[in-house]
């Protein structure tokens, strides 16, 4: 039996295995694939100005330290029931490992095209971002010679360039239909790939393959098929979703601002025992908060495999305007603890106000999301963080 299995080998997952080992022994990871180090080792990340190492640096750091931490990993296994009796039961269709606490570092799963409500003929050659960039990377197999992304932002804008590099045509990456901009009518080009905020794709066709995309444009409200593009391949690349479904399984409670499960500033969630860090908590990646989160969640699993976890009262943080969600959402205020604000607009700086304690964190660059550390609050029975700058 283990004390502590990690479900998901990331830069969470393995913080957590690394950091559990270090107050309880056997511990193991769980991962899908054939490879550590989750998004990171299929597409790399952006470098974040807190970093201060490179990524694939710090991927690699995680790796060489779960392997000198003596933690055993189950590669290319998927997770296909958990049941909890005294301990839990957890089967992956090769074999059943028990333990008595888990950490959830499951990361995110990109959008499907039946999420993005795009109709069509049911056929081969069409790829999440994360599958397509799997098979070219991992597998070195093709995807297609020409390909159209569905997707918006800095990631589309990356998938896209990933893609290019290993030779195959982009023909275009077109908004998603719930971002799409109306009467725009123009093209972005970066770096030689044409970008179409205003046009959408609304249907596949083909015949056991792709062979074409409908495209369409926003007028007065109303999205108006306009041309169609001769294609082999559709990679989506329009925003993540928390990989929650083991835990839904299991009834944990979730956060319909998050999307990933309630979880306390012991990052446990709302089944004792059952522990998460990582892009499951807010659907959006960063490495040094990952690690963070991962260490916090490693350790209250291994305490709690140990009978040694001191749980306190917890009270839900409020979120005050301005503030679409704060994590954890449970919190007693009698110590210290990070919390991952995401705002409903970027900024450089906010001053905020949690409890008594007022905070200023300031980044180069305006972003949506902050990690702030909170130091000991004075607990009221209606607490809430709110942005007073």
């Amino acid at each position: 039996m283990y004390s502590v299995v990690v479900i998901g080998g990331g830069l969470a997952g393995l913080a957590a295995a690394v950091e559990a080992r270090k107050h309880t022994d056997n511990v193991a990871v769980i991962e899908r694939s054939e490879v550590l180090g989750g998004r990171t080792a299929i597409e790399g990340l952006k470098e974040e100005e807190e970093c201060k190492s490179s990524i694939s640096d710090i991927v690699n750091y995680y790796i060489e330290k779960t392997s000198a931490s003596n933690v055993d990993i189950f590669f290319g296994r998927h997770v296909e029931s958990i049941k909890k009796e005294d301990v839990f039961d957890i089967d992956t269709g090769v074999e059943k490992i028990t333990a008595k606490s888990i950490v959830f570092a499951t990361g995110c799963k990109d959008k499907t095209r039946f999420m993005l409500n795009i109709t069509g003929d049911r056929v081969s050659g069409v790829f999440t971002a994360d599958t397509a960039l799997t098979l070219l990377k991992n597998y070195e197999r093709s995807i297609g010679s020409k390909v159209i992304i569905i997707g918006n932002g800095a990631r589309a804008r990356k998938i896209a360039k990933l893609l290019s590099n290993y030779g195959i045509e982009i023909a275009g990456v077109y908004a998603p239909k719930n971002i799409i901009k109306e009467n725009l009518d123009r093209v972005k080009i970066i770096e030689g790939i044409p970008f179409y905020l205003d046009k959408t794709v609304t249907e596949i066709r083909g015949n056991g393959r792709v062979e074409e995309v409908l495209i369409g444009s926003m007028y007065d409200g109303t999205l108006i098929q306009e041309d169609s593009i001769k294609c082999d391949t559709v990679v989506i690349a329009a925003g993540l979703v928390p990989n929650t479904k083991n835990l839904l399984k299991l009834g944990a409670i979730m956060d319909p601002a998050t999307k990933g499960p309630v979880v306390n500033e012991l990052l446990e969630t709302s089944i004792e025992g059952i522990f998460s860090a990582g892009c499951i908590l807010t659907g959006s990646y960063a490495p040094e908060t990952d690690i963070l989160f991962g260490k916090i969640a490693g350790k209250n699993a291994a305490m709690h495999s140990e009978g040694k976890l001191v749980r306190e009262k917890y009270d839900r943080l409020l979120c005050e305007k301005g503030i679409i969600f704060a994590v954890p959402q449970l919190v007693s205020g009698r110590e210290k603890m990070p919390l991952i604000l995401k705002l409903d607009k970027p900024s450089k700086s906010i001053k905020i106000r949690v409890g008594n304690v007022e905070k200023n964190v300031t980044r180069k660059t305006p972003t949506d999301f902050f990690t702030i550390q909170i130091p000991p609050i004075e607990p009221t029975e209606n607490m809430k963080i709110e942005i007073i700058n």
